[in-house]
């Protein structure tokens, strides 16, 4: 698992720079194994040095590519791809660990929705809980109220210059 201080979405191109020891650690089992990991939305803490609390729902992560800068740094490139739910966290040996379920694969009616919530100027929260929505329907009316709202600043922003 990859705690972020960002809401990775399915169909998102996440782009990293790894240079925790964990996380070199984290990469090295990945790209031996699956070339899968997990991110969820760190809820209090920081990216770097532990000790963080992350909300329960996330997305998979595909690696597309990955390259060793040496030192245990890495470059990593992937994609967003199925949305989980945490069901417990393990201890972190080096890493974040936790036995997840994988939700249904996207429909091609939340792709769309995913789509259009990754390039809109949502807020993360409001992309969180696209993410975690329950069903279409609910993503959609989130997904309207999260637009409707940057409208909303948009127009006070030009209202007060």
């Amino acid at each position: 698992m990859f705690p972020l201080g960002s809401v990775l979405l399915p169909g998102a191109v996440l782009q990293l720079q790894v240079f925790e020891p964990r996380y070199s650690a984290l990469m090295n089992t990945v790209m031996a194994t699956t070339q899968e990991f997990g991110v969820t939305l760190i809820e209090r803490g920081a990216e770097v040095g532990g000790g963080d609390q992350r909300l329960p729902v996330g997305c998979v992560a595909k690696v597309l590519l990955a390259q060793p800068l040496g030192e245990g740094r890495w470059i990593l490139q992937a994609i967003g791809t199925d949305r989980f739910s945490v069901d417990e966290w393990l201890p972190e040996d080096p890493y974040p660990v936790a036995t997840v379920c994988r939700f249904s694969p996207t429909s091609a009616e939340d792709a769309e929705l995913f789509e259009v919530a990754r390039t809109s100027p949502i807020s993360t929260l409001d992309a969180y809980s696209i993410l975690a929505a329950e069903n279409s329907q609910l993503r959609r009316k989130l997904l309207h109220s999260a637009l409707a709202h940057v409208e909303e600043l948009r127009q006070a922003q030009r209202q007060w210059g």
